[in-house]
């Protein structure tokens, strides 16, 4: 998952010229975070802790 995630913001970095530092795409990206809350979602319903996928994807 975090390869994904290294590879998800330099996908930012590259199409995004104002994206400054990794820290800033991560924390006020909201691409980044919908992405990455379904990624952990997914995870969760994969293992079955569904409740708890559905609500990460409602506050999400």
């Amino acid at each position: 998952m975090f390869a994904q995630l290294r590879e998800d913001i330099a996908c930012v970095f590259d199409r995004d010229p104002a994206a400054r530092n990794t820290f800033e795409v991560v924390t006020t990206y909201p691409g980044v975070h919908a992405i990455l809350h379904y990624r952990i979602a997914h995870w969760l319903w994969l293992r079955g802790l569904k409740w708890l996928a559905r609500v990460l994807s409602t506050f999400s």
